[in-house]
């Protein structure tokens, strides 16, 4: 199980929320404390409902507007959740499963309604005939809390030491 730890740097955030461009919407929470323990348990249902092939389910913990937008290796890989699910979906076509196992979740408060995760991960593919491929590497996830009592995905960040993936 992934220790989570708390920690709380002005600076941190000030830089996080300038660098995801982070502005207020209609749908946040404007006066919550933040939520540390729910926002960890949304990232891994998130990774659970990836394994599981829930992909329905998946597309609806991204926000739908352009604020969103997910990055592999320095470069933008998806610019919306349908292209997060139309990439999500190529890959179950050739029959690979994906299981992300995480190592020492962090969770940063990013004001009353914004949090950055962040962690080691690893990721491994598996076929019909066992496993595939594996790689790993950091990731880094923003969510932003919303009105109704949810968490939902505003920006991500996978890096890997063997450099950008090859398509």
């Amino acid at each position: 199980m992934a220790v989570v730890s708390v920690v709380i740097f002005a600076g941190l955030a000030t830089t996080m929320v300038a660098a995801t461009g982070i502005r207020p919407s209609a749908t946040i929470q404007s006066e919550v404390a933040v939520d540390v323990d729910g926002a960890r348990n949304f990232i891994l249902e998130y990774l659970k409902l990836l394994e599981d092939g829930e992909i329905e389910k998946v597309r609806k913990q991204y926000v739908n507007d352009d604020r969103f937008a997910w990055f592999t290796d320095g470069q933008k890989r998806y610019s919306t959740p349908d292209e997060v699910i139309k990439g999500l979906n190529e890959v179950r076509a050739t029959g690979v499963r994906l299981r992300t196992s995480t190592h020492d979740l962090e969770i940063l408060p990013l004001g009353s309604s914004h949090v950055s995760a962040r962690t080691s991960f690893e990721t491994r593919a598996f076929g019909p005939e066992g496993e595939r491929f594996s790689f790993s590497g950091i990731m880094t996830i923003v969510l932003e809390f919303q009105v109704g009592g949810s968490w939902k995905i505003i920006y991500g960040h996978t890096s890997t030491p063997g450099g950008p993936p090859s398509d």
